[in-house]
């Protein structure tokens, strides 16, 4: 009976989204000055990005109140990674914000050279209305993503860096006060048990299985890296550490190679085949850089996958996907990871860290869900403990039911 409820808890957790952006968190005045442009905008609509590059979500706000900076018109096109192209080829990352039409948001923006706008730090920047009685809440969703400790939050813990939900309007109202250079109290910020707190964003993209079928047919996953030359051996070596921990874990049956260099334009800048790690973000494909003294987003990762031709996020024919156990996963035609200019700060030092965060990235990109177990390697948060790529029993468990690997 017991081996039955832990096979049944183990395919449970393959149906849980996964997250594949890590970060430390940002405290509000530095989110706040890093900012080219701070919004109140409700969202009129959204289209599938009209562009040659990565597929993308193009979202068109009606601009409400302008909190700091300068906007020529009443209406912005914010620009946000990840989505169907029109080609059918889609590209998942996790924890990039989604809107609903008629939804009013408070976004932290920066320009980008195309006339749309990025926003900064992906989630970390775009905060949601949530109305809970007469209150109006501002609130992130974070529910895609994994926090690493700071190694500043330890040591000098500000109150605005702590996430919950804050009073919309009070929000508003400091940010505006700091931008006239202000200085306000940050009585903004609720209790973290008050009231329920609900997902915002739009549920369409979400609850979606990704795997390998390459592995079926006893081929390997060819990794290909660009690192930095004052990185060296060392970032090659944790990556190295990363691949073999889930190999050993699979019985040699996921193999995963690194043999060349990424070229221009690798990562997620176009479905080019080529599973890319990029450290330092070469291509400037993530908004703000990691400041160790402040946060941000350490590193982001992200699928490829053959959709068919729909503009929405759900299976459709004649997408490339098949059933495993019972359950639909869309194919995985190629996965990149990105670690953020600046985060080289983090991991330096803390190499074991790194080798942490990079094998639960690579983990990510082989299907794997967070986890609820304690010492899993998936779990949301990052230990930072010293265990570095080790894995625990249960990721093992969940890869054998993933690729059928006998325990």
């Amino acid at each position: 009976m017991r081996a039955t409820s832990s096979i049944v808890f183990l395919l449970a957790l393959l149906a849980l989204p996964a997250g594949a952006t890590t970060f430390t968190m940002i405290s509000d005045s530095a989110l706040a000055d890093q900012a080219a442009l701070i919004v109140q905008a409700t969202v009129l609509a959204s289209e599938p990005a009209p562009i040659a590059g990565p597929p993308s979500t193009d979202y068109f706000f009606q601009v409400e109140r302008v909190v700091k900076g300068y906007v020529a018109g009443s209406t912005i096109v914010v620009r946000v990674l990840g989505g169907i192209g029109t080609d059918g080829i889609g590209l998942r990352i996790w924890g990039a914000p989604s809107f609903r039409q008629g939804e009013r948001s408070l976004l932290f923006l920066e320009p980008r050279g195309d006339g749309t706008y990025a926003i900064l730090h992906l989630m970390l920047g775009a905060f949601h209305e949530l109305q809970r009685g007469d209150s109006r809440l501002a609130l992130r969703n974070l529910s895609e993503t994994v926090e690493a400790l700071s190694v500043t939050a330890g040591e000098t813990l500000e109150e605005d860096l702590l996430d919950g939900p804050r009073d919309f309007e009070a929000f508003v109202e400091w940010l505006s006060a700091r931008d006239r250079g202000e200085a306000l109290r940050a009585d903004y910020l609720l209790r973290l048990g008050d009231g329920d707190m609900p997902v915002s964003g739009d549920p369409r993209c979400t609850g979606l299985n990704f795997r390998w079928s390459a592995f079926d047919r006893a081929k390997s996953v060819q990794w290909s890296l660009d690192i930095p030359r004052k990185r060296g051996p060392a970032g090659r070596g944790f990556f190295d550490e990363a691949r073999s921990a889930w190999s050993r874990a699979s019985e040699s049956r996921i193999q995963l190679t690194a043999t060349r260099a990424a070229g221009p334009g690798a990562g997620f800048g176009s479905a080019d085949g080529v599973n890319a790690l990029l450290l330092g973000d070469p291509g400037d494909q993530v908004a703000g850089e990691f400041l160790c003294s402040a946060g941000g987003i350490l590193s982001l990762a992200g699928v490829w996958f053959d959709n068919g031709r729909s503009q929405e996020c759900h299976f459709v024919e004649p997408g490339v996907k098949g059933t495993f156990r019972d359950q639909l996963f869309l194919e995985i035609l190629e996965a990149d990871i990105v670690t953020n200019d600046g985060s080289a700060c983090f991991f330096v030092s803390n190499p074991s860290g790194e080798a942490e965060v990079l094998t639960h990235e690579l983990g990510h990109t082989l299907g794997l869900s967070h986890s609820g177990v304690v010492d899993s390697i998936m779990r949301g948060p990052v230990h930072d403990d010293g265990r570095g790529a080790a894995l625990d029993p249960s990721d093992r468990a969940v890869l054998g039911q993933l690729y059928d690997i006998s325990e």
